[in-house]
């Protein structure tokens, strides 16, 4: 959450919710692609239930996250979307906030990945 915070204040530019995905856009500054492309990839270890995409467009490095209709997905990016804006809660109020979505979310202790039940 620390490292979001971090990107966000450095280079978040704008944010969309589709239907299906989340759309981040990034200013294409020095090292900012390489760091989204990492984040995408931890991201997609940790949550393989969502797809992750990054692009360069128009000086623009765009992060994608997307999903089906699925309930469970709908509220998991429904939290991705007001991530720039809940981050001052930390782990624990994601974790809050799922839960009241109802969501039972499970952190595996010997990877440290959530899974969602």
């Amino acid at each position: 959450m620390a490292e979001y915070r971090r990107l966000f204040e450095h280079a978040l530019v704008a944010r969309d919710r589709t239907a299906n995905a989340v759309i981040w856009r990034f200013t294409a500054r020095a090292g900012v692609e390489s760091w989204v492309r990492d984040l995408a990839d931890r991201e997609a270890a940790c949550c393989p239930f969502l797809d992750y995409a990054v692009t360069d467009h128009e000086g623009q490095i765009t992060y994608t996250i997307s999903g089906d209709d699925d309930p469970t997905v709908q509220a998991i990016l429904d939290e991705v979307d007001n991530l720039p804006d809940q981050l001052a809660s930390g782990p624990a109020g994601l974790l809050k906030r799922l839960e009241a979505a109802g969501l039972d979310v499970r952190i595996d202790e010997a990877d440290r990945k959530p899974t969602p039940l």
